[in-house]
């Protein structure tokens, strides 16, 4: 019976100190260094267009029109993470979606559908550790979409600047999960006598692999 409880002990003991090993290389390197992640975005989509609609030989006043879709596209982040500090560090990447979202709109005399695909992203997020083996970060970038419509042949990029915030949790030095919201205003665009103004409001949840 003794000998099966210093067994248990001893089973504990490795267990403490291989779990207390993790915790310690979590502390000083998670976060920093390259990453691959995936995960899925929930999207609202919307576009604020202006103008005139010209579809066979008609024009269609869309004035304020809102045309409005969801999405949950793929999305893939390559990044990399730079200490500041022991706290402080600044994470670069890239963001690519696979899928693409489609908007409607309707009204007594017009049905539009359009398109925001190939959306991908530069970013910058300073992050703050709030634990070892949290971080909590703002998040800044350049975003780009394609913005199509098939009823007119019209296949245009538009740029714009996101915001965001959110918070990641280092599972292992090299696993990790991410939560994170951000809004994107692009620029308007205007064609003949139409003008449109895309906007994505976004929920992000990624994991990750730190190399």
């Amino acid at each position: 019976m003794q000998s099966k409880s210093l067994t248990l002990i001893g089973a504990c003991a490795l267990a403490f100190t291989s779990f207390s090993s993790l915790a310690s290389e979590t502390d000083t390197s998670a976060f920093i260094g390259p990453s691959i992640s995936m995960g899925l975005s929930f999207v609202d989509n919307q576009i604020t267009a202006d103008g005139n609609m010209p579809i066979n030989g008609v024009n269609y006043p869309i004035k304020g029109s809102k045309l409005s879709g969801n999405s949950t596209p793929l999305t893939i982040d390559l990044a990399y993470g730079i200490p500041l500090s022991d706290k402080w560090l600044v994470t670069t990447g890239y963001t690519y979606d696979f899928g693409k979202a489609t908007l409607n709109y309707s009204s007594k005399n017009l049905d539009l559908k359009t398109s925001l695909k190939q959306h991908m992203s530069f970013y910058v997020a300073p992050g703050l550790r709030i634990a070892p083996q949290w971080l909590a970060y703002t998040k800044v970038g350049y975003h780009q979409v394609t913005l199509a419509n098939t009823d007119i042949n019209y296949n245009r990029k538009v740029g714009g600047i996101g915001y965001g915030v959110g918070a990641a949790y280092a599972i292992t030095r090299n696993l990790e999960a991410r939560a994170e919201i951000e809004q994107v205003k692009f620029k308007k665009v205007t064609e003949d006598s139409i003008s449109a103004r895309p906007q994505m409001n976004r929920a992000n949840l990624l994991v990750g692999y730190r190399f």
